[in-house]
């Protein structure tokens, strides 16, 4: 079927061409899976070279540190393969989808090669039979051809795949480089003095790029004059008036592309700037003496980052416009049939679209790769920050916090106006609210009211003591903390510069009514806070208040509860507990020492009966060991000798000093009773002192009175 076959029909003169096209396509695939198959061989042979060398490296020559400039020519190096991995695994996955497709198309050209060699079976007489050989002829050709494309996109996918092995291999070698490096990095100032040099060189050259461009602009605008002018006394309509105003075109297309050109000169200065200004932050950042120093360094570049991708999307839409204005005028360019002046303009034309768009893909490339620096950069410090000690990072927690609270406390609520009148003018100034003035104004307005209520009090007791009636006194000093409260409320807005229209935003009066009914609430609530906070007063401690004694049971948020002995359990408000002395039977422990006196008979031997009550007393499992008890002879009583026992308790829930005392008499009255010892009742012993004897008489009883007649 490949051998010579008779002239097709004119009807088969268009598949011949497409035979042809076949048998070139086919050549050139051929022609392409030999190179590919040599590239793959030589990408191979790269690729072992790559991994050997990374295998037999082993450090640099030279000891450490190293220049922190080698060290980014290393980082640069390992992020550009990086990104060449990147395109030729998205290359490898763009043939393999190719090679997908193409073995598709394959099997749909055997199918019609089948079909073909079956209808060349099938045919009767000559001329038919010519027609099928012809078609089955063109089939067998675009069949081999397109299997001869797939292979090749598979050959080239595979090719593809080795060459990222290879730089895989590179990229491994570069990251393990760069790595090493950045662990000892030498950053002085003679390496920040190179950096800002390379920099001033850039804006030098800038510098005379932009005079060259100015001079061209220059000759370009008076071209564009002079294009005017000839356009302006050209008739219009005719072949000298559109090259005329072709020639006007080009020229104002000049002249906005050097425009643009210089706007991207412009551009990369600042870029220089900014890189500059980074340069000096990171050297600040390197050299950090503090947490502060490093995280203000730190901050700024980050700043940086924001200021720069700012520009992104302008810098993108501006290269989106010239890239759609440089195929609008490659297009009118390509126009067939253009006189050669019209041609030679619109070529013109196209030729500044062309550079107004270099211009744009040189700002976004260098705006691209500024972003790409600065972001690693950044990256930099802030694993660095992360791999630090725990003081470092104790440190850095610090200054969250202190930032975080001092955001906090500049946060602002809301914002009002205030009309103040200046050199005769009213001006209206917006005053913010933050919460640092809303709490300084309600401590400051608490402490002030505190204050005056204490003044107020003290007066209204003089004054009662005067002979003022108790109940006018009361009522004039309610009143009269009406009037200091509102005095003192425009007192403290006015010191912490929170404007009175402030409460017309919150709601006029209903704003006042609710800050007057809560300030007593309020108070309570912070002195909770600071009892819990001091931790002076805590749950289960054995208090005495005001007269009250008892177990603390709960701390909240307005008042405590305070469990007596008898079980009444009694509310206090908190601000009792910071304002009035609070006796704290178990602020720093809970032992207490207690004492038992025991009076014992005259002629007792007192030594025996002070050990006896010491033994007793150290038999009780709630009295403690360390201190040891101890008992002092106290004194000589009117009827006995009195020895007191001195011991210390462990309060707690089920210890009580006073049960303990009594289980300590009832052991001493049983012991005292076994060793014999007497514990007397009261006596008295009556002395008659006398300078004589006694006179003792008889008496005899009077005779009983006579009866009455």
């Amino acid at each position: 079927m490949t051998g010579r076959h008779p002239r097709p029909p004119t009807a088969l003169r268009r598949r011949s061409r497409t035979r042809y096209e076949a048998v070139a396509t086919l050549a050139y695939a051929y022609d392409g899976q030999l190179r590919a198959y040599a590239e793959a061989e030589r990408l191979r042979a790269a690729r072992a070279a790559a991994e050997a060398a990374d295998r037999e490296w082993g450090g640099f020559a030279e000891p450490a540190p190293y220049p922190i400039a080698r060290v980014d020519a290393l980082l640069d190096t390992a992020d550009a393969t990086r990104s060449r991995v990147a395109a030729i695994e998205a290359a490898a996955a763009h043939l393999d989808a190719e090679a997908e497709r193409l073995q598709g198309a394959a099997r749909r050209a055997e199918e019609d090669l089948r079909r073909a060699k079956e209808a060349v079976e099938s045919a009767s007489g000559a001329g038919p039979r010519a027609v099928a050989v012809w078609r089955a002829d063109a089939a067998e050709w675009q069949a081999r051809s397109v299997g001869a494309r797939a292979t090749l996109a598979r050959i080239a996918a595979e090719a593809k795949r080795e060459e990222a092995s290879a730089r895989r291999a590179e990229l491994k070698l570069a990251e393990r480089q760069a790595a090493l490096a950045a662990r000892s990095v030498r950053f002085d100032e003679n390496d920040l003095a190179a950096a800002r040099k390379h920099l001033d060189e850039t804006l030098e050259g800038l510098r005379r790029e932009r005079s060259a461009l100015q001079r061209e602009a220059a000759a370009r605008t008076r071209e564009r004059d002079a294009a005017t002018r000839a356009a302006a006394a050209a008739e219009a309509g005719t072949s000298l008036g559109d090259a005329a105003q072709a020639r006007l075109r080009a020229a104002q297309a000049w002249v906005d592309a050097l425009a643009v050109q210089g706007g991207a000169i412009t551009g990369v200065s600042t870029l220089a700037g900014v890189a500059s200004q980074m340069w000096t932050h990171r050297y600040a950042l390197h050299h950090a003496a503090d947490e502060d120093a490093r995280r203000a360094a730190l901050a700024r570049m980050r700043e940086g980052a924001v200021q720069l991708a700012s520009w992104r999307a302008y810098i993108d839409d501006a290269v989106g416009g010239a890239r759609s204005r440089f195929r609008s005028a490659e297009a009118a360019g390509e126009e067939p049939g253009l006189p050669d002046a019209l041609a030679r303009y619109r070529a013109d034309a196209a030729k500044a679209a062309e550079r107004e768009l270099a211009a744009g893909v040189r700002i976004q490339s260098r705006h691209a790769e500024a972003i790409r620096v600065l972001s690693r950069w950044i990256g930099d410090a802030e694993r660095a920050g992360a791999a630090r000690d725990w003081r470092a990072r104790a440190a850095g927690a610090w200054l969250d916090l202190r930032d975080g609270v001092r955001a906090f406390w500049n946060f602002e609520i809301f914002a009002v106006e205030d009309t103040s009148v200046v050199d005769g003018r009213t001006v209206t100034i917006e005053r913010g609210v933050t919460i640092g003035k809303s709490v300084g104004a309600v401590l400051l307005f608490v402490l002030g009211y505190w204050i005056a209520v204490r003044l107020v009090r003290f007066v209204e007791r003089r004054a009662v003591a005067a002979g003022t009636d108790a109940a006018r006194a009361r009522t004039i000093r309610r009143w009269v903390l009406a009037l200091v409260a509102v005095g003192l409320l425009l007192v403290t807005l006015n010191v912490v510069r929170i404007p009175i229209t402030v409460f017309a935003f919150l709601g006029g009066a209903l704003a006042i009514g609710v800050g007057f009914g809560t300030q007593t609430i309020i108070r309570n609530f912070i002195s909770g806070m600071i009892v819990l906070m001091e931790r002076r007063v805590q749950i289960g401690d054995l208090i005495e208040l005001d007269g009250i004694t008892g177990t603390v049971t709960s701390v909240d948020l307005r008042s405590t509860t305070v469990s007596g002995a008898d079980g009444l359990e009694t509310i206090v408000p908190n601000s009792m507990l910071l304002e009035q002395k609070v006796t704290n039977w178990t602020l720093s422990n809970r032992c207490v020492r207690r004492s038992v006196s025991v009076g014992v008979a005259y002629g007792t031997p007192m030594r025996k009966a002070a050990e006896l009550i010491e033994e007793t007393a150290r038999r009780h499992g709630n009295v403690m060991k360390d201190p040891p008890p101890f008992v002092i002879f106290e004194s000589f009583g009117d009827s006995a000798q009195v020895l007191t026992l001195y011991f210390w308790v462990e309060l707690a829930p089920a210890v009580a000093a006073m049960r303990v005392a009594s289980d300590l008499r009832f052991m001493l009255e049983k012991q005292l009773a076994e060793a014999g010892i007497v514990i007397p009742f009261p006596q008295r012993e009556l002395r008659l002192g006398t300078t004589g004897p006694v006179r003792v008489e008889v008496a005899t009883a009077p005779p009983p009175a006579a009866s009455a007649p």
